[in-house]
Order: structure tokens, then C-alpha cells, then sequence
């Protein structure tokens, strides 16, 4: 009776995980191209939606203002660390700012 060539279970099964591992490995990096192209479209949609309430936009706007002293100057740049004091002082109408800023 011929003796049939046999793969030894062991490296059949190897064999089978090995594949398996790659072909897992290659799907996790096609999601993981595709995640971070939604998650870069998402971000690039929440900057364009950002109101800009920065420091550098209050300076620009402070420095349009008129008759500014120093000393007040200083206290809205102080004030201006915060978000909330950046946000009230963009939004609120142009005509009102001085006012509110000699109140500070």
C-alpha cells in the first residue's frame, strides 16, 4: 500500500492563520484609510462652521476701536484669555464696544 505525502496539521493550520492574520491585517488598514479620510472631511467641515473668536481676531477689532487708553487696553487683553469675554466682545454690535469696554 503507497504511503500518501502528508502536511504535518501543524503547518497546515500555521499556514491558516497566517493567512487569515494578513488578510485581517489588510482589511484593519482599509478602515483605517477610510476613518481617517471621514474624520479629516468632518474636521475640515467643523473649521469652515468655527466662528473665529480668537485672541489675535480681538486684538485686530480692539485695535480699530478710537480714544483706547492704555490701561484699558490692557485689561480687555486681560479679560481676552478667556473665551467667554472674546466671544461677547466679537459678537456684541460694533457701536456698543467702547462702551462696554470702559465698563471692564
Amino acid at each position: 500500500m503507497p504511503i500518501k505525502e502528508q502536511k504535518p496539521k501543524k503547518e497546515s493550520k500555521s499556514n491558516q492563520m497566517g493567512d487569515a492574520l494578513a488578510a485581517w491585517t489588510e482589511a484593519s488598514k482599509v478602515r483605517a484609510v477610510i476613518n481617517f479620510a471621514r474624520a479629516e472631511k468632518l474636521m475640515a467641515k467643523n473649521v469652515e462652521n468655527t466662528p473665529d473668536y480668537s485672541m489675535a481676531k480681538c486684538m485686530t477689532v480692539l485695535g480699530e476701536i478710537e480714544d483706547i487708553s492704555d490701561d484699558l487696553f490692557a485689561k480687555a487683553i486681560e479679560n481676552f484669555e478667556k473665551l467667554v469675554w472674546r466671544e461677547t466682545f466679537l459678537t456684541m454690535p460694533s457701536d456698543r464696544r467702547k462702551g462696554w469696554l470702559v465698563k471692564l
